[in-house]
């Protein structure tokens, strides 16, 4: 499962928090003299979780797992706990290219693949975008009541206000959810962290119930334009396709973006991974390294 990254969708023991998501990601694996090695990261909707691990016989084991350093609410932490406990006590792990299945005595958490994250210093965050999953922005189609399909877009104007300098707007998203032609994932950026959920179309507007994100301490500036641009993108948006331009409106409230270009297929593609590890697409934007002076994004 190298380079992969899992969104919990169904938990068989408890109930998952409102609002929180649980999250399992595996980076690549350590090479030929360690191929069942490599790192770990995990969310349960407050810190972020890290380690090393490696299967042994289908059992994921990780000795250690870390985390970084942020108070929530004490159902969040008493949460996170539990999934951080689970995590460590050796769980037998399935998977097949779009699911995975942990089991740990009754417990059996059910995932799917999730949405990758763009190589590090890519200025644009289409970023958390489903879009790049598939490998390719491509244009949607506008009939209405159905999902766009798989593409990214960047802002390039914002009727409102001023965006913070050196950052861009962004909104993608992901292939239609199977038997399903109006619903899929939902990725965005506001030039911090990594917004993504899942959301319908609804005759013309934009439904998403609930928006995630990463969680990456920024400036206030940047912090208080993600707020915004969050709301604005959970209170049922109109969006309008013109080729390749998109419209999103709400109220005074207008935004138009162009289609990103497609990333470039030949570049940056890694190596998968020898079947000892884990293999699938990649999130580590809930994934990083507290280091002295800052973090660093694994």
């Amino acid at each position: 499962m190298a380079d992969t990254a899992w969104r919990a969708v169904s938990v068989s023991t408890r109930r998952v928090l409102p609002g929180t998501r649980l999250t399992l990601s595996f980076g690549p694996s350590e090479g030929a003299h360690r191929p069942n090695w490599g790192d770990v990261g995990a969310g349960a909707g407050c810190n972020v979780l890290f380690g090393t691990g490696r299967m042994v016989n289908r059992r994921l084991i990780i000795p250690v797992l870390s985390s970084t350093y942020i108070f929530c609410s004490e159902a969040r932490m008493a949460q996170e706990r539990w999934y951080s406990a689970l995590l460590t006590d050796r769980p037998i792990l399935t998977w097949d290219e779009r699911h995975l299945t942990l089991r740990h005595g009754r417990e059996v958490i059910r995932y799917l693949r999730s949405v990758p994250t763009p190589p590090e210093g890519q200025p644009a965050r289409a970023s958390s975008s489903p879009a790049r999953s598939a490998g390719a922005a491509t244009t949607p189609g506008t009939q209405p009541g159905h999902w766009p399909g798989v593409s990214a877009w960047n802002a390039v104007s914002v009727s409102s206000r001023q965006v913070v300098q050196g950052t861009v707007l962004t909104l993608s998203f992901g292939p239609a959810t199977e038997g399903r032609t109006n619903a899929g994932d939902v990725g965005a950026g506001a030039g911090c962290n990594d917004l993504f959920g899942d959301g319908y179309i609804e005759g013309d507007r934009l439904v998403i119930p609930v928006l995630s994100t990463s969680y990456i301490y920024c400036s206030s500036a940047h912090m208080a334009q993600e707020q915004w641009y969050s709301d604005l993108l959970t209170s049922r948006p109109q969006l309008h396709f013109d080729n390749h331009r998109l419209t999103l409106r709400h109220g005074n409230e207008v935004i138009e973006y162009q289609l990103a270009e497609p990333p470039d297929a030949a570049q940056g593609q890694p190596a998968r991974a020898s079947v000892a590890w884990p293999s699938a697409p990649q999130i580590w934007t809930t994934v990083s390294k507290v280091r002295s002076g800052g973090n660093e994004s694994i």
